[in-house]
């Protein structure tokens, strides 16, 4: 917790629980909302299951998962329709697969920023687009969102995905 607090920047942790307080992991965020020029963005963040299995046993045993379509489908909602945000982001720590499964079955995030399994990923699914920037700040992704009238349009983000030279 001392380190959420040093850090600077919200964390987020939205979909796992620690079972004994029933308060987020770290004591993350369940969203975070913010303007920029003139557009309110919604943020979350979520889990798969499979990465409980990475923690410490300790932190298994105190962990409460909810699965991440439910806790997605409730969180567009509540961003969209009680919060009112024009664009809502998913932060995920999940496998390809499962955020592709997110942006099949949950409608209403415009954009998944993914990481988990260390690929270069740029592509649309209907019409959420899913980025993924690689691993160990190897590479960087640069997006451009553009908004159409007072709608934003996630079909007119564009990105690209490059090395960190600084890194080398």
């Amino acid at each position: 917790m001392d380190m959420t607090k040093r850090s600077g920047f919200p964390w987020l942790l939205s979909n796992i629980y620690d079972r004994r307080t029933q308060r987020r992991l770290a004591e993350g965020l369940e969203t975070y909302i913010f303007n920029k020029n003139g557009v309110r963005v919604g943020v979350f963040s979520l889990a798969e299951k499979e990465w409980i299995d990475t923690l410490y046993p300790y932190y298994k045993e105190i962990c409460e998962y909810i699965p991440f379509i439910d806790f997605a489908t409730r969180m567009v909602y509540k961003l969209r329709n009680e919060e009112k945000c024009d664009l809502v982001i998913a932060l995920t720590h999940m496998m390809k697969y499962n955020d592709i499964k997110l942006a099949k079955e949950v409608k209403g995030i415009d954009l998944i920023l993914g990481g988990h399994d260390h690929l270069i990923v740029h592509e649309k699914i209907n019409e959420t687009v899913l980025v993924k920037s690689g691993t160990d700040f190897r590479h960087f992704s640069v997006l451009k969102l553009a908004r159409s009238g007072q709608q934003h349009n996630s079909s007119l983000a564009t990105g690209s995905t490059k090395p960190n030279t600084s890194y080398i």
